[in-house]
C-alpha cells in the first residue's frame, strides 16, 4: 500500500478524487512504518511516507499532487491570535528561507497563509484554496490546515479557536522543515486534542530545575502541543516551606519570565503553593497571607494557581481544606476575572492508600467549587493509565466529576539511581474521561523531554498512539544527530517495576531484543552446545552499545543532556566492556582455555565493580548525597554475574550454591496469637500488624516518625536464634531500594520494660536481612528500633518499611560469601593471599573442587581485615590451581572458587 503501515489503523483506503490519485487516512495512526529496533548494524528506517508529524494527528488525506510556496509568502491573520503564535510562525518562516508579508487581504503571486477560526473565516477564500467542504470540529483547540495544489501553493488554517490556529501554525512549522526546495505534497489535516489540559508538573523532591532548563522546556512543551506547566518543586521553599514569605526580587523577576515564556510559547505556566504542612486553615492571617503571596505572582504575570495538599503528615480534614480553597476561588481567582480555574490534589490522590475515601476525599470533592481542577494519580501513587483508574475513584465517591491525571513519570525523585528514558507501554488508548493528564518529570530535565515528547503524542490522540514508534521518534525530537545513539543506550537502561496497586506493575521494559540471544546462550553453555553464533550476535550488540555511549559523550549538541547523562553514560560504557570480557571468556571456554576464561572474568568482574564509582547527585532533606547510579538492570547485569558463574562451575574452577530449601518455622505469626505494636505508624493501613500476617504482598509497616520502634510481644518466652527482616526493596515488595532500612537494632525483654540490645547492624544495603545471633537469647518481647530508616535518610528522617519481622527458635544457615577470583593473590614461592577479610570469617585452602580436608585453614578473624597470607603453601603439591572457601561464623562454607596458578 504504497509502504503506508497499515497495522492499527481504524481505516485506510485509496480513492481518486477529481482526477487525483488521494490516500486517505481516516484518524491517523502513523505516518511511519512500524520502527523495530534490530539494534544490529543500524535501526530499522523510517517511511516512504511525506512528512513526520508528532503529536501524530487525527485525520490526513494526502493528495499525490505538489504544490511549490514562494520564496516570498503573505500571512493573513483574519482572527484573534494567541500571543505566540504569529511570532512561532514568522520565525519558522525565517529558519526555512522564507520572506514574508502581512495584510488584510489575499495577494496574488504569493503563497498565501491564511489564519482563521472558523467563525471568522471568509468563505470564498477558503473555496479558493480548497473547494471541497471542511467538516466543522466542535473539539475546543482543533484545526483544519489545507494546501491547494495549484503551482504556487495556498495554505489555510482554520481552527475551532485561536489555540486551534495555534496548533496549525505548530504542524505547519513542522512541516516547512521537511521540505525540500520548498516544495510540498498536497494534503488536508484535520486536527484536535483528545486530552484538554495536557503538560506537565514540577512536583518532584530534590534539586529544583535551573531557570534556563524551566524557560528550554516550556519552548520545547510548546513545541509538542503541550498547553501547561505547572510549578510546584517541593524544595523551592517560597512554594513550600516558608510558603508565606514573598519571593525576592531576583527569584521574582525569573517567574516574571516564566509566565512571559508562558505566553510566549501558548504553555499556560501554572503556579501553585503547598502550605498544608504549618497552615491553619482557619486562621484569617493565614489566609491573608495566602492570598498578598498570590498577589505578588498575579503582579509578575502569573494567570492560573494551584493549591497543594499532598504528602501531608496526620488527619486532613478535607471539608476545612476544600473551603480554604473555595475562598481563595471567590475572593481572589474570579474577582480578577482573567485567571483560568484553579487546580489542587488532595491529601487522598490515588486509590491504594491515604485518608479515607468516605471521610475525606468525597466531602472534599463534593465541597470545590466545581470548576476546580483536582488531580489524581490512578491505582497508587505511580500507576499504569486507564480509563478504569479514572472511573473507580468517581464510583467510589459517588460523583460524576471528572479528575485530571498526576502521572508520576518519569519522576525519579524514589529511584534516584536510574534515569527513565524508556517506552512507555502503560498509557491506554480509552482514556476519554479525564480533563488534564500531567507528567511528573525527572530532576533531569533534558532527558525527560523524552518521556514528554510521547506522552504529549499520547495526550493529543490517544487513539492512535503507537509507543514503538514513538519512542523512536522522541529520541530524534531530543538529540536528532545522536537519535540512534540515545535509543540504544535508553532501551537498555531504563528498566522499571513499582507497585501499581490494582492497575498492576508499574513496569518499564528493558533490553527487550536481547533476551532471546542471552537465553539461547546461557543454555547453550550449560548444554555443552556450541554457542560461537549467539556470542558473536551478543559482542556486536556490547560494542556497538560501548560506541553509543562513546558517540552521545562527544557527538551530541545538547550539551546539557550528556551532562545529565554522563554517569549513567559511563556505567553504561564499563557494563558493555564487561559483558564483552564475558564474551571472550565464553568463547575461551569453548576451545577449552580455562587460564584464559578466567583472566577475561576476573577483568569483566572488575569492569562491573568499577560500575559503582559512577555516581549522580541528588538533594534529600536538603543535603546533596551521591547514588551509584543503576543502568542494565533487567537484562545485561544480571547476563553478566550469571555468566560468569555459569562459565566457572561448567569448568569446574567453582562449586554451584547449594539448594538449601528451609521450611523456615516463623514464630512471630498473628495466627499464632503474637502481636505487633509500632510508635507510629503513617496510617491504620500500614500498622505493625501488617510485618507478622505472614505475607509480603499484605503491604508494610510504614512509619513517618524519628527513629520508631516496632514490639513483638510473643505472649510467653522463647529462644531466639535467628531473625530475618523483609525490607521495602524485596522483589515483592517492588519499592526502591534506597528505602531499604539502613541502621537498626534488635532488642530483647522478658518483661517488656527492660530492653537489651541482642545485635545491631549499622550499613545494610539488601532487600533481606536473614542473621543469626551470636548467642540466642531467651525473651517475650522482641524490639526492632529503627536508628536511620532508609539509605538516604539523615539523623532518623525519612519513612521506615518493614514488610516482615520473623524470629526463629531453629537456626537456618544460608551460606558464606564467597571468595571472588579477584581476592585470590598467587605468588612465588608458596605465599597466597585473600583479600577483604570480614570479622569471623575463616579461610580454608583445597587443591580440588571436591577435596573434603582443606590444606590449609586460617585462624578466625577478630576484625574486618584488608587481607589474610598463608605462607609456604607447596604450589607443586597444590597442582596447577588453588580452591578457596570462606566459613562466616555460624553460617555455611561458601561456594569453593579457585584460581589457576
Amino acid at each position: 500500500m504504497n509502504g503506508l503501515y497499515n497495522m492499527g489503523l481504524k481505516s485506510s483506503r485509496f480513492v481518486c478524487h477529481n482526477g487525483m490519485s488521494v490516500i486517505w487516512v481516516h484518524q491517523y495512526h502513523l505516518l511511519h512504518e512500524k520502527r523495530s529496533i534490530t539494534m544490529n548494524n543500524n535501526l530499522s528506517q523510517s517511511t516512504n511516507h511525506p512528512y513526520e508529524i508528532y503529536p501524530v494527528p487525527q485525520d490526513i488525506i494526502y493528495y499525490e499532487v505538489e504544490a511549490t510556496i514562494t520564496d516570498c509568502v503573505h500571512i493573513i491573520a483574519q482572527a484573534d491570535l494567541k500571543e505566540a503564535t504569529l511570532p512561532k510562525l514568522e520565525e519558522a518562516l525565517t529558519l526555512y528561507g522564507y520572506t514574508y508579508t502581512i495584510s488584510d487581504d489575499f495577494v496574488t503571486g504569493k503563497s498565501n497563509i491564511y489564519l482563521t477560526t472558523q467563525q471568522h473565516c471568509n468563505k470564498n477564500w477558503l473555496a479558493s484554496i480548497h473547494p471541497e467542504p471542511i467538516s466543522e470540529l466542535t473539539q475546543r483547540e482543533g484545526y483544519n490546515l489545507v494546501f491547494n495544489g495549484d503551482s504556487v501553493c495556498d495554505i489555510a488554517i482554520i481552527g475551532s479557536d485561536s489555540d486551534g490556529i495555534h496548533y496549525g501554525v505548530v504542524t505547519l512549522n513542522r512541516i516547512l522543515s521537511q521540505l525540500s526546495n520548498h516544495v510540498l505534497q498536497k494534503c488536508v489535516i484535520t486536527d484536535y486534542p483528545e486530552i484538554l489540559y495536557r503538560g506537565y508538573i514540577e512536583g518532584f523532591y530534590g534539586y529544583p530545575w535551573s531557570h534556563e532548563d524551566r524557560m528550554d522546556l516550556m519552548k520545547f512543551g510548546g513545541e509538542q502541543k503541550l498547553n501547561t506547566y505547572i510549578y510546584a518543586p517541593k524544595d523551592d521553599p517560597y512554594h513550600r516551606k516558608h510558603w508565606r514569605d514573598l519571593y525576592p526580587d531576583e527569584k521574582a523577576q525569573e517567574i516574571s519570565e516564566l509566565a512571559a515564556a508562558g505566553h510566549a510559547n501558548n504553555l499556560n505556566f501554572v503556579w501553585t503553593i503547598h502550605p498544608g504542612e504549618t497552615i491553619d486553615l482557619s486562621s484569617e492571617e493565614d489566609f491573608q497571607s495566602a492570598i498578598t503571596k498570590l498577589e505578588q505572582l498575579y503582579i509578575l504575570g502569573v494567570r492560573q494557581f494551584g493549591i497543594l495538599f499532598d504528602d501531608l503528615i496526620g488527619v486532613p480534614n478535607g471539608i476545612e481544606q476544600a473551603e480554604f480553597i473555595n475562598r481563595i476561588d471567590t475572593e481572589f481567582v474570579k474577582a480578577k476575572d482573567d485567571i483560568r480555574p484553579l487546580l489542587t490534589v488532595g491529601t487522598r490522590y490515588c486509590e491504594a492508600w491515604g485518608p479515607s475515601m468516605t471521610e475525606y476525599f468525597k466531602p472534599f470533592v463534593e465541597v470545590l467549587h466545581d470548576d476546580v481542577e483536582i488531580m489524581w494519580t490512578g491505582a497508587a501513587t505511580m500507576s499504569n493509565i486507564s480509563k478504569e483508574q479514572y472511573e473507580s475513584p468517581k464510583r467510589a465517591i459517588g460523583t460524576d466529576k471528572n479528575l485530571s491525571v498526576w502521572w508520576n513519570y518519569p519522576v525519579n525523585d524514589y529511584c534516584d539511581s536510574k534515569i527513565l528514558m524508556g517506552k512507555i507501554e502503560n498509557l491506554s488508548s480509552d482514556l476519554n474521561n479525564v480533563n488534564g493528564f500531567f507528567s511528573n518529570p525527572m530532576n533531569q530535565p533534558q532527558a525527560s523531554k523524552q518521556a514528554l515528547f510521547c506522552i504529549a503524542d499520547h495526550n493529543w490522540n490517544t487513539d492512535a498512539f503507537n509507543c514503538e514508534t514513538s519512542f523512536s521518534a522522541s529520541f530524534r525530537a531530543l538529540a536528532p544527530e545522536v537519535a540512534e545513539d540515545l535509543e540504544i543506550f535508553a532501551s537498555n537502561s531504563c528498566y522499571l517495576n513499582d507497585d501499581g496497586g490494582i492497575s498492576g506493575d508499574f513496569l518499564f521494559d528493558e533490553s527487550w531484543y536481547l533476551k532471546d540471544d542471552v537465553k539461547e546462550l546461557q543454555s547453550g553453555i550449560e548444554q555443552g552446545q556450541d554457542v560461537t553464533e549467539c556470542a558473536n550476535r551478543l559482542m556486536n550488540h556490547f560494542i556497538r552499545m560501548e560506541t553509543a555511549a562513546d558517540r552521545i559523550k562527544e557527538g551530541c549538541l545538547n550539551v546539557q543532556l550528556v551532562k545529565e547523562l554522563e554517569p549513567f553514560l559511563d556505567a553504561f560504557k564499563l557494563m558493555t566492556q564487561s559483558a564483552q570480557h564475558v564474551i571472550q571468556g565464553v568463547i575461551a571456554l569453548q576451545r577449552g582455555d580455562v587460564l584464559e576464561m578466567e583472566r577475561k572474568n576476573e577483568v569483566a568482574l572488575n569492569l562491573f565493580k568499577s560500575m559503582e564509582q559512577c555516581k549522580v547527585q541528588r538533594l534529600k532533606d536538603e543535603v546533596p548525597q551521591n547514588y551509584i547510579v543503576d543502568v542494565g538492570t533487567l537484562v545485561i547485569k544480571p547476563f553478566i554475574s550469571e555468566t560468569i558463574i555459569l562459565t566457572a562451575v561448567i569448568a569446574g574452577t567453582e562449586t554451584k550454591p547449594l539448594a538449601l530449601g528451609y521450611d523456615m518455622k516463623n514464630l512471630a505469626l498473628q495466627s499464632l496469637g503474637v502481636t505487633a505494636t509500632a510508635s507510629s505508624s503513617v496510617s491504620e493501613n500500614e500498622n505493625g500488624n501488617k510485618t507478622i500476617d505472614g505475607m509480603i504482598k499484605s503491604g508494610k509497616w510504614c512509619s513517618p516518625d524519628h527513629r520508631p520502634h516496632l514490639t513483638i510481644d510473643l505472649q510467653e518466652p522463647a529462644t531466639i536464634k535467628q531473625y530475618r527482616i523483609i525490607n521495602c526493596g524485596h522483589p515483592v515488595a517492588r519499592e526502591t531500594k534506597v528505602w531499604n532500612t539502613k541502621h537498626f537494632q534488635i532488642l530483647a525483654s522478658l518483661d517488656g520494660d527492660q530492653f537489651t540490645i541482642i545485635d545491631e547492624v549499622t550499613d545494610n544495603k539488601g532487600d533481606v536481612i536473614n542473621r543469626i545471633l551470636e548467642n540466642e537469647t531467651t525473651a517475650r518481647y522482641i524490639r526492632l528500633q529503627i536508628v536511620e530508616p532508609t539509605q538516604i535518610s539523615i539523623d532518623g528522617s525519612g519513612h521506615t518499611r518493614i514488610y516482615a519481622f520473623e524470629l526463629f527458635n531453629e537456626c537456618y544457615p544460608y551460606q558464606s560469601e564467597k571468595v571472588l577470583t579477584s581476592e585470590i593473590q598467587i605468588e612465588k614461592p608458596g605465599k597466597i593471599t585473600i583479600k577483604n577479610v570480614k570479622m569471623g570469617d575463616v579461610i580454608s585452602l583445597y587443591r580440588s573442587l571436591n577435596e573434603e580436608t582443606p590444606f590449609a585453614v586460617s585462624e578466625r578473624a577478630s576484625e574486618d581485615l584488608n587481607e589474610i597470607v598463608f605462607e609456604g603453601v607447596s604450589l607443586r603439591e597444590a597442582g596447577d590451581r588453588i580452591f578457596v572457601e570462606r566459613t562466616s561464623g555460624k553460617y555455611l562454607p561458601s561456594v569453593r572458587t579457585s584460581k589457576g596458578i
